[in-house]
């Protein structure tokens, strides 16, 4: 029988802590928040976009922003 110097909890790779998969829950949970507004955004008219202030630059811009370019 192998015996390991190490033993990694269900769910955690290792090294990773409780605290470290919170971020990422949350990162991941704020990335598919800002993917369904863009889309939702996306489904506007020009002039339903006019009547809110928002134009196709400002989604393609949160757009670039979210995705890190």
């Amino acid at each position: 029988m192998l015996s390991h110097a190490h033993t990694v909890s269900p769910g955690f790779a290792l090294g990773q802590s409780p605290a470290a998969l919170g971020r990422l829950i949350r990162r991941l949970r704020a990335q598919h928040v800002a993917y369904k507004t863009r889309r939702a955004l996306a489904r506007l008219t020009q002039r339903e976009l006019e009547d809110i202030g928002v134009t196709l630059a400002d989604i393609d811009r949160v757009a670039r922003r979210s995705a890190g370019l």
